[in-house]
């Protein structure tokens, strides 16, 4: 049998000196590159947000209002309604708009909007008395993302990009009110309920523009409290 002059390791046998010049110098340069990566992606990577989504379910009071989408409100602002899962809760309320309603489930929140998971919901005869703000309609044009509302508030994170695309578009099919997010040429945040004309959800031709940059062109205003942006399909186009 030749020699083919190949050294191989043993366990029990002192390490050959080839072996150990890699292990002291070319391993602690690998695990220090590692560390460099996962401290640059820890800085780089976009913050997902301060979206909070509450663990213990709670009641809340208000008038329903279906129109846009389904939504209270109460003396404490507009919530969102969606059903567990990836479903809006337009069936649930049909032909309640204007009803004074107690629901309860899990609450979601970010930058002011709120949703509630719903766990159920029962009609009241108490008077609710409510003091909501409404504005005129104003002209609106903004680059931003359309999102899906109950993963933003919290129920993902993140909660948008295209990490999210698919996600967004399962919920936005499902009836989950969509929301619009940008920013105006002014620098002004622009957010709101986006509103098709002669659609009770995001149109299929929107859908394919979720996850991206576009860009809104069409009326904002306050309705009972909810902040809406209302436009057709060709008001939305891509940015990018």
């Amino acid at each position: 049998m030749t020699n083919s002059g190949d050294s191989i390791y043993v366990g029990y046998l002192p390490v050959p000196k080839r072996y150990t010049a890699l292990l002291r110098y070319v391993v602690p340069v690998l695990i220090g590159a590692a560390v460099g990566l996962g401290l640059l992606l820890s800085f780089t990577t976009r913050s997902p947000g301060q979206a909070v989504w509450m663990a213990e379910a709670s009641s809340h009071t208000g008038i329903l209002r279906e129109s846009p989408y389904p939504y209270l409100e109460t003396t404490e602002g507009p919530m969102l309604l969606v059903e567990p899962g990836k479903f809006g809760s337009a069936e649930r309320f049909t032909g309640l708009d204007g009803s004074a309603l107690r629901v309860r489930g899990t609450l979601l929140e970010r930058d002011g909007w709120r949703a509630i998971e719903l766990f159920g919901h029962e009609l009241i005869e108490e008077e609710v008395a409510i003091e909501t703000n409404s504005a005129e309609a104003t002209v609106v044009s903004a680059i931003g993302e359309i999102l899906d509302s109950k993963c933003y508030l919290g129920a993902m994170k993140p909660g948008k990009g295209r990490s999210h695309r698919a996600c967004a578009i399962l919920c936005l099919r499902g009836g989950i009110p969509p929301l619009f997010v940008g920013q105006a040429a002014t620098g002004e945040r622009v957010a709101g309920v986006l509103a098709v004309e002669n659609n009770n959800t995001l149109p299929e031709s929107l859908l394919s523009l979720v996850g991206s940059q576009v860009e809104v062109r069409g009326s904002i205003s306050v309705e009972k409290g909810l902040s809406v942006i209302r436009v057709t399909e060709q008001d939305v186009t891509r940015s990018e």
